[in-house]
């Protein structure tokens, strides 16, 4: 496991902290961190973690409750390294047979990330997998990003929430093998007998196990 830990000019700290504090900005500092850190677990294969080194500032009646556990943290390192005492070992094709206890890409039923953020390389893969039963891309309205990769640019099926409660709602159903759609008032157009389970041009989830006689259900976005 690797710790890197960054610093920064207290200036552009002092700037970017107060941005982030107030949801009014983008974390330059953190970007470049994470940047690093990916290159370095892509080059050693084995866990990274970053976190800033950075002087505190004055606690703010005025930030975000969604930035508070940061608010409070002075160089983050004790998130960073209780997340790298149990962060899993990562395994390269190279080495043989995969264990009974990897996780793999099969492994993955759903996907939650931003709806302006379905650009990077792990949203591809699970959308353009040749797998049967492919996850379930949910991307959330709610968390905007400075970012402008939609799934419609990237021709990626995904179920548009509003927030992370729907996307919760969503997830819960889908494990238990219902399809959200269902749950909603008029959520479902109509029903016709088909062998799947969705159209071909729907932009709902993609089919679940299914039988000849199941049902053909055309579907809204939750919207």
């Amino acid at each position: 496991m690797l710790w890197l830990l960054s610093r920064a000019s207290q200036t552009t700290t002092l700037k970017i902290q107060i941005a982030i504090g107030k949801e009014r900005g983008v974390d330059l500092l953190a970007g470049v961190e994470a940047i690093i850190s990916h290159l370095i677990v892509k080059e050693f294969k084995i866990p990274a973690a970053h976190a800033p080194a950075v002087l505190p500032l004055p606690l703010s009646p005025s930030v975000s409750p969604r930035s508070a556990a940061e608010e409070i943290g002075y160089t983050f390192l004790p998130c960073v390294l209780a997340g790298l005492s149990t962060a899993p070992q990562y395994v390269t094709r190279r080495q043989g047979t995969l264990d009974s206890g990897c996780i793999v890409a099969s492994d993955v039923d759903s996907v939650i990330l931003p709806r302006d953020a379905c650009g990077g390389d792990g949203a591809l893969a699970f959308s353009r997998t040749a797998r049967k039963n492919k996850p379930l891309i949910i991307t959330v309205q709610e968390n905007e990003t400075v970012l402008d990769d939609t799934p419609d640019k990237f021709n990626i099926e995904a179920l548009n929430v509003q927030n992370y409660w729907e996307a919760i709602g969503v997830i819960a159903a889908h494990k238990a093998g219902i399809n959200p759609n269902a749950l909603r008032k008029q959520g479902l157009d109509h029903l016709k007998s088909h062998r799947r389970l969705y159209s071909a041009r729907s932009s709902g989830p993609r089919p679940y196990a299914s039988s000849a006689t199941q049902d053909k259900v055309y579907v809204h976005q939750l919207v």
